[in-house]
């Protein structure tokens, strides 16, 4: 898969003293409950706010500097990490190291951009951004006036803004995805699923073959489903329009249409039944599921048209409350889905596993005896024998991976 994360090296970030991994088009996280899985997950969260300049206030808000550091600032003073991308024209890079600070901040004491040719003939083109600062210098470079610098920062940027990390754990009755919500806040899928039903709207009326996949997808899972009822409610009197609520930019202007104060809530139909089922009616796993079909049939490809599609998806745990059919048909949204984007999903479920079978992006998340996260990948060569005979999920069960078959 071409412009894909093609290595991820961390060094110090929470729970993940150093790891160095290359990852595939669909990479499956595996391990045991406070392993350190989800830390991974964050780590993608965290460079979305940094490359938008919003990494202060989300150290702030996700318990200050010291809670990003490997075991402390008290251990470990510094962070960093580097990202390479694979592209047709070669590879681009991002590096990063961060140090404490002050409890609630960290600070750059380098960040820099690098270009190579795929031929390895010329030296690679290096930028350096600058250090010392609260907030990162990459938005800044995409307006360089050198266009190799404005180039490799563009590129980078653009797909540290479309990682999109999901988890629709909340189902509760307070849970956005029960709530009503505005028209106009459709331009991707939130990381809660809040603004499912107006980015299903959206789809309907733009995308209706992807739309049609996703109605096909639950009524294989749900079989009393028949179609969504995606209508538009008036605004109250005096009702004023407010700001999108996603969790990142809004379009720029001009770029979307003028937004509208009416709202939509979600609610669908069963087969040969008049009855409208709200939101908050569904069980916990229906509505899950329709999260994830919405999230992985949605359009993929990048376009002018589809500006916002993810360039990778995290999901953490999406097997939660699920029945083994819906974790059958899971896996083969996941493996479509990694071919138009990368996915990275964090499991406890051995059926997830089996079902996907694909040991070349299996990932074993483990703890040190120092306490600290292991990520290795599965070496399915050295584990041939036993995958003749077992299982994915079968084989993780029986502990079959603890005898050996990880890459160092």
């Amino acid at each position: 898969m071409k412009e894909a994360i093609q290595r991820v090296r961390i060094r110090n970030f929470k729970s993940i003293e150093s790891a160095d991994l290359r990852l595939e088009p669909l990479n499956v996280l595996i391990g045991a409950n406070g392993v350190g899985k989800s830390n991974f997950l964050s780590l993608f969260t965290f460079l979305n706010r940094l490359c938008d300049k919003n990494l202060a206030y989300h150290v702030a808000s996700e318990g200050g500097a010291g809670s990003f550091l490997h075991r402390g600032p008290s251990v470990s003073e510094t962070m960093g990490f580097i990202l390479d991308f694979e592209s047709d024209r070669g590879t681009n890079s991002y590096e990063a190291q961060l140090s404490y600070v002050a409890p609630r901040y960290l600070i750059f004491d380098s960040e820099e951009i690098r270009f190579c040719e795929p031929s390895g003939g010329r030296e690679p083109a290096v930028f350096p951004l600058g250090g010392r600062d609260l907030e990162s210098r990459l938005k800044d470079a995409t307006e360089s006036g050198r266009p190799k610098l404005r180039a490799t920062a563009k590129f980078i940027k653009i797909r540290l803004d479309r990682w999109r990390a999901y988890h629709f754990h909340d189902t509760s009755k307070r849970s956005r995805i029960k709530s009503d919500c505005f028209k106009h806040d459709k331009q991707f899928l939130w990381a809660d699923a809040g603004n499912l039903a107006p980015f299903l709207y959206w789809l309907r009326d733009t995308y209706p073959w992807h739309y049609s996949q996703i109605r096909t997808a639950i009524q294989i899972v749900y079989p009393e489903f028949d179609d969504f009822v995606l209508e538009e409610d008036p605004p109250s009197r005096g009702e004023e329009d407010p700001p999108s609520r996603g969790e990142e930019d809004p379009p720029s202007r001009g770029e979307e249409d003028p937004p509208s104060r009416g709202k939509i809530s979600l609610a669908w139909r069963e087969r040969n039944s008049d009855y409208l089922v709200r939101a908050f009616q569904g069980s916990d796993g229906t509505l899950r599921f329709m999260c994830l079909a919405t999230l992985l049939l949605q359009p993929l490809e990048h376009t002018a048209d589809n500006r916002n599609a993810p360039y990778a998806i995290l999901i953490d745990e999406p097997e939660l409350g699920l029945h083994p059919l819906a974790i059958s048909v899971l896996a083969e949204l996941l493996q479509a889905a990694a071919r138009h984007t990368q996915i990275v999903v964090s499991t406890q479920s051995p059926n997830l596993l089996t079902e996907i079978d694909r040991a070349d992006g299996t990932i074993i998340v483990d703890r040190s005896s120092a306490g600290s996260t292991i990520l290795r990948k599965l070496d399915a060569d050295s584990l041939k024998d036993w995958l003749d005979d077992y299982s994915l999920g079968d084989a993780w069960q029986k502990e079959i991976f603890n005898l050996g078959g990880l890459e160092s």
